[in-house]
């Protein structure tokens, strides 16, 4: 009897300490398969897939043809822009206009400044059609008794003709005072005989030109006002004339 409760109480032993380490083995393992889970989640990249929207046939056709179509509707409109521009005719039709207020008008169409003196004042009324803008100014003011001259490239000076022929001789007077100056132009292209035969309808009287053919140059003695006028006229004239290569194989 001692025997078998001897074999039966160290059965119960193990059977206890069996029941303490099952549950101990059970939390190792949840414990262990969690870190591994972790440490996977961390060790693995963060992938995001973005799927491309997809747009129909059918609405991207609709989009280039609108911008094909924007496009050539900005071109029409810059080609009309263009042809307006260079075309420079006026259509005026006026009845007791103020001149000074059809004059801005026709400086503004052309793009040259018109300067109108004190003197000119009065009423316009006229009807023009399709005509050139200087075309208009020299009816316009002709017509009520003015008249224009050029200052420059960019400026036009509209007063009464007694003033204008005052002016004139004023520049003549002032001209004939003026010291003379004189400056050398040397030829890259053109050849001075060519050049002098374009610069001796600018020279004045007191001016006086010499060619240099050894040297392909021109000596122009003159005022220092019509040296200016000169020099750009010879440097517009001395260019390079256009060439076109042809190749062929």
């Amino acid at each position: 009897m001692s025997k078998s409760r001897t074999v039966t109480s160290l059965a119960l032993s193990w059977i206890l300490l069996l029941l303490q380490v099952f549950p101990m083995a059970a939390k190792c393992d949840n414990l262990y398969a969690a870190v591994e889970k972790e440490a996977a989640e961390a060790s693995a990249p963060a992938v995001s897939v973005l799927e491309p929207a997809v747009v129909p046939q059918e609405t991207a056709v609709a989009v280039n043809e609108n911008a094909v179509q924007a496009l050539q509707e900005m071109a029409e409109s810059e080609k009309k822009l263009q042809n307006l521009a260079e075309s420079q005719n006026v259509t005026l039709d006026f009845k007791d206009a103020d001149i000074r207020n059809v004059l801005r008008i026709v400086s503004y169409k052309s793009g040259v400044n018109i300067v109108a003196t004190p003197e000119v004042i009065g009423n316009v009324s006229i009807r023009l059609t399709d005509i050139p803008w200087e075309k208009a100014l020299d009816t316009i003011v002709t017509t009520y008794g003015f008249g224009y001259e050029w200052l420059n490239n960019k400026v036009i000076m509209v007063s009464t003709l007694e003033k204008l022929s005052q002016q004139r001789r004023a520049q003549e007077e002032a001209a004939s005072k003026e010291p003379l100056d004189t400056q050398t132009f040397a030829l890259n292209y053109c050849t001075a005989t060519d050049i002098k035969a374009t610069v001796e309808k600018l020279i004045s009287p007191r001016g006086k030109i010499t060619l240099e053919t050894r040297t392909n140059m021109l000596i122009i003695t003159e005022t220092k006002s019509n040296l200016i006028k000169i020099a750009e006229i010879i440097k517009s004239l001395d260019k390079m004339t256009p060439q076109v290569m042809i190749e062929a194989k």
